[in-house]
């Protein structure tokens, strides 16, 4: 097979040059290529196009997403054929290779696809290794990091994923390209720290000239020059640096560089950042900030009494939270009053053996001093040692510790919280929030930026006033870096250079990058299970709640979310008892990250498919009103999980488990009026392919009858009865068949509807499923009422009816014929007995809990008390239906129940009460369901006769005659069609030759415009 050009995949090539050794086994930085027995084999084409995209995403690909990938314009009908040639020649090509190149081959789980490197090495994942372990020694060991740095630069010379100079996976080659660019800066930064400044400089000089707008690049360069005593040099670089910037960008340097001015002009070494002595332990506060620190009252009066009390206070929190500035805060106010001294664990050699006699000296010098401990986290049992060698020669020393990890021992620990991202409301005359600062001019609502988007704001004035960003772009913003103040600080320099738009997605992924070697290092202070706990429940975005995380992190993984909450890396919030666990989102892409590496994903998502489907068994219904609500937002809050749940089914094509998930959700969410979700998962389980069943079939059906009449989907249906006719499945084709009917029925074909129905009950006869016998044989009975029939449509309703209320199990069926029973009775007139019988039917549906049904009989019983003139009544029954709909659910009912409440207020002379609900009427239909716009056209014509309002009654019936009757449910009462005829009569008798007129303006207007005067709004 040729390829797209270049060597052919599988030719021998050189060994590549820019330094990678031996044991790297894959090569994907520049054209991909394979090491075996024989050199170097080059792989382009698409073979080269997929092993790039499989080595971009770890997790595995979809055959879809590849045949996307490499067929981007457009694939052809044969591209899946391809695809799957292009994947054996590349596993031929791994095969072939097993030998020299350790074993790296195309794994595949159901219809992913993924590379298997266990036993082999890849050269971006070496860079990301090298990476890793650099960071951290920077400061610690500079050597030992410039050596690492050096070699994984070598790796990365070439940007990544690329065939034939053309990236499969932009977005990650473009994360390496920044990762290298980070990289390039830590190597100077190295040099630096290992006091070689002449080739620091050099460096960062070519640093500078390659990313001119990288102001950490032109700091390196002050830094080197100043360290070296070149301070002209050095300034004359800021002042090149200033040019640069405002030339090029429009904005001036940052705070970071301007501290290092003023470090040079003050001849200030120990500002310029070189690391410390080992024997120099104890040293000054932190410069101090440009910006005031914000959102922090509560924790410094805090800190206030505990020092007071002597007691030792332990700062805990996640990497970023911003310990460390708190700490430098508490030190700079009590440095007004005492002595206070800084020990930064963090770049300290803890071989040194006078570091402790350091610090007990200090303290014995000032025994009513503070002492501050930064980064205990390096070395927990040290950091212990000394307060406990410094409380022993000064027991009233007060002593401040920050920590990522827990120190035991007698100390009063405050674990750091997240900025809020706003406050609550502000009451009338509360003036200043927690820091003292007045509420903004322009909350004109009294609501209240919080600390997050404060600090953010403030660090935007300092350091990118230029920037577009408005107050809920900030939200959103400061919400993806989690309130994290390293985040927010980040996000107000990205904002320099980074276009708004691109803030979010850029801002979250550098604050995941930055964060990820400082979590993995807190998770190395405790077992294994605790960072096993914190990526297993990584998989689930937002709030948690214990049952959850049991099953995501296992029933006996207490102890390790504890340990997690200690660390900050997960939140526990008590003011939400029903989920009160979530992780801040750069942390969950970090622990995210790690699962992936781990392997696990799949074992977690499988148990959280378990999880899901237990959720579904156990949904509590029916239960009682009062506690509906309840139920309804437990199935809500449960979405996204179902949802996660069915994309990793998907992603696995397990058809059949994500097909008894959506079917075991259906009722729940068909009784809680959530018939969207419903629909949207059902669709999502059977688009996964798979073969003909009985329960893909069931599903169908349930896919066909998502909730509403008007809802149906005949297409569904049809598909689920040739499938169980297929299967030999005659109950599932009884139950589409009877939808089927049902469609017919709504449609007005109430002979096709019969012979569908009859056909329904031979095949339920069949199958013996006597539920789905009664069903049919109640809708049959309804059709013929509707087609004239009456006796034998009543007939056949009560004997279905006698049916339900005598067979055991059936007692869900009976609330559900009695309501259409009533209706019916409504329809012909018969409205003593309609009014019983719905009335029988709303007690049963209260016990039931189904909202849309209730909803349904209360809109009845208010036409019914309406039409006989009892106006108290139908109010209050039109009103409870609407506070029913209003609790949740699609419900489209608004509009029946407005109309009502409107003509039963103005029966009542309530005619500011009447227009009222007129307006909700029409607002109604707007939400809901545009088929009911006939009736309420109709029912407001005879509102505005009942107010006197000729030209409004006019237009609505011009409207009514216009519109199809495409109610919700087609039982068109004698009362209504008598109310239109004398509204019709009235309005022209009143109108005379202007009636015509006035009903055609309406046939050609909208509801709301036909609806104009009736509502007291300006006519269209």
């Amino acid at each position: 097979m040729p390829t797209e050009g270049g060597v052919g995949a599988g030719a021998v090539a050189p060994k590549p040059s820019g330094g990678v050794t031996g044991d790297v086994s894959l090569r994907v930085f520049g054209e991909p290529m394979l090491s075996t027995a024989n050199g170097w084999v080059r792989i382009n084409g698409n073979s080269g196009r997929v092993l790039c995209a499989l080595a971009a995403t770890r997790a595995g690909m979809p055959i879809d997403h590849l045949t996307e990938m490499l067929w981007p314009q457009g694939h052809p009908r044969t591209a899946r054929s391809a695809l799957h040639v292009h994947l054996a020649r590349l596993r031929k090509l791994l095969d072939d290779a097993t030998e020299s190149s350790g074993g790296i081959a195309v794994m595949r789980r159901g219809n992913v696809y993924a590379l298997d490197s266990a036993n082999g090495v890849v050269d971006v994942d070496l860079f990301e290794s090298l990476r890793r372990r650099a960071r951290p020694l920077v400061r610690v060991s500079p050597e030992e990091a410039e050596e690492l740095i050096a070699r994984a630069l070598e790796l990365s010379h070439q940007p990544a994923f690329a065939v034939g100079g053309e990236s499969v996976n932009p977005a990650a080659t473009d994360q390496l390209l920044l990762a290298r660019l980070d990289l390039e800066e830590q190597h100077a930064e190295a040099l630096l720290g290992a006091r070689r400044l002449a080739d620091a400089e050099r460096l960062a000089i070519d640093l500078v000239a390659d990313e001119p707008f990288r102001e950490v690049r032109w700091g390196l360069l002050i830094r080197a020059q100043a360290m070296q005593a070149n301070r002209a040099n050095a300034l004359a670089t800021f002042r090149r640096a200033r040019v640069e910037l405002v030339n090029g960008l429009g904005i001036e340097p940052g705070e970071e560089l301007q501290r290092l001015q003023l470090a040079v002009l003050a001849d200030d070494v120990s500002a310029l950042g070189a690391a410390a002595a080992p024997a120099d332990l104890v040293g000054e506060l932190p410069p101090p900030s440009l910006v005031p620190l914000i959102g922090r009252a509560e924790e410094l009066l805090w800190a206030e009494q505990v020092l007071a009390s002597r007691a030792p206070l332990v700062l805990l929190g996640a990497p970023g939270v911003g310990k460390t500035r708190l700490a430098a805060e508490i030190g700079f106010r009590a440095a007004e009053n005492t002595d206070v001294n800084w020990l930064d664990l963090s770049g300290a050699a803890f071989s040194n053996p006078t570091a402790l006699d350091d610090a007990v000296r200090w303290a014995r010098r000032h025994p009513g001093g503070l002492l501050i401990i930064d980064n205990a986290e390096t070395d927990t049992e040290w950091a212990a040692t000394v307060m406990v060698a410094i409380r022993r020669v000064a027991p009233r020393l007060q002593v401040v510790v920050t920590s990522r990890v827990p120190l035991g021992g007698e100390t009063a620990t405050y674990v750091v919280q997240p900025l809020a991202v706003s406050n609550a409301t502000v009451e009338r005359g509360e003036s200043h929030d927690a820091d003292g600062n007045e509420p903004d001019a322009g909350d004109v609502d009294g609501s209240v930026d919080g600390p997050a988007v404060q600090l953010l704001r403030a660090l935007l004035a300092l350091r990118a006033p230029a920037a577009a960003i408005d107050n809920s772009m900030a939200v959103a913003l400061v919400s993806a870096v989690g309130g994290l103040p390293l985040g927010i600080r980040l996000v107000a320099d990205l904002a320099r250079a980074v276009p708004a738009d691109a803030l979010a997605a850029r801002s979250a992924a550098l604050v995941a990058d930055e964060l990820g070697p400082s979590v993995e290092a807190v998770l190395a202070e405790f077992a294994p299970e605790v960072g096993e706990a914190l990526a297993a429940v990584s998989v689930v975005p937002g709030h948690l709640d214990r049952p959850l995380v049991d099953a995501l992190a296992g029933a006996d993984a207490g102890s390790a979310i504890g340990a997690l909450i200690d660390a900050g890396l997960v939140q526990f919030d008590v003011s939400r008892p029903e989920a009160p666990y979530s992780i801040l989102e750069p942390i969950r892409e970090v622990a995210s990250a790690m699962l992936d590496r781990s392997g696990r994903r799949d074992a977690v998502l499988d148990a959280l498919v378990d999880e899901c489907i237990r959720r579904a068994r156990g949904v509590d219904l029916p239960a009682p009103p009062e506690k509906l609500a309840a139920v309804i937002a437990r199935l809500t809050d449960d979405l996204p999980l179902h949802r996660q749940a069915m994309a990793h089914l998907a992603a696995h094509g397990r058809d059949i488990t994500a097909l008894r998930l959506a079917g075991g959700l259906e009722a729940p969410l068909y009784l809680a009026g959530q018939w969207a979700a419903a629909t949207e998962l059902q669709s999502a389980a059977l688009a996964i392919d798979g073969e003909p069943s009985s329960v893909r079939a069931l599903v169908h059906v349930m896919r066909g009858r998502p909730g509403p009449l008007h809802c149906m989907d005949v297409g569904h249906q049809t598909i689920a009865r040739d499938m169980a006719l297929q299967l030999g499945d005659a109950g599932t084709c009884a139950r589409a068949t009877c939808y089927l009917a049902l469609t017919a029925w709504w449609e007005g074909d109430d002979a096709r509807a019969i012979g569908l129905y009859e056909e329904a009950a031979r095949l339920a006869a069949e199958a013996k499923i006597v539920f789905v016998e009664i069903d049919i044989e109640r809708f049959m009975g309804v059709a013929m009422v509707t087609a004239g029939n009456f006796d034998g449509g009543f007939r056949a309703q009560l004997r279905a009816l006698d049916r339900a209320e005598t067979t055991p199990g059936m007692e869900a069926l009976v609330p559900h014929m009695l309501m259409y029973l009533g209706h019916c009775r409504r329809a012909t007139g018969d409205t003593e007995a309609a009014e019983v019988t719905l009335d029988r039917s709303r007690v049963a549906f209260e016990k039931a809990s189904n909202m849309a049904s209730l909803i349904h009989v209360y809109a009845g019983l208010a036409e019914l008390a309406a039409d006989r003139g009892d106006g108290p009544a139908a109010r209050r029954l039109a009103a409870r239906g609407m506070e029913l709909a209003a609790r949740g659910g699609s419900f489209d009912y608004d509009g029946w129940l407005a109309c009502t409440l409107a003509r039963a207020s103005a029966s009542e002379g309530d005619v500011a009460s009447a227009r009222a609900a007129a307006v909700e009427a029409v607002a109604g239909v707007a939400r809901g369901w545009v088929g009911e716009t006939h009736r309420v056209a109709a029912e407001l014509a005879a509102v505005a006769h009942q107010l006197g309002d000729a030209p409004a009654a006019a237009r609505l019936i011009g409207l009514a005659d216009a519109t199809p009757d495409r109610r919700e449910l087609p039982f068109t009462t004698p009362a209504e069609r008598e109310r239109l005829r004398d509204a019709r009569s009235w309005a022209s008798d009143r109108l005379g030759e202007r009636a015509d007129s006035e009903v055609a303006r309406g046939a050609s207007s909208t509801l709301s415009e036909a609806a104009a005067r009736l509502l007291t709004l300006p006519s269209a």
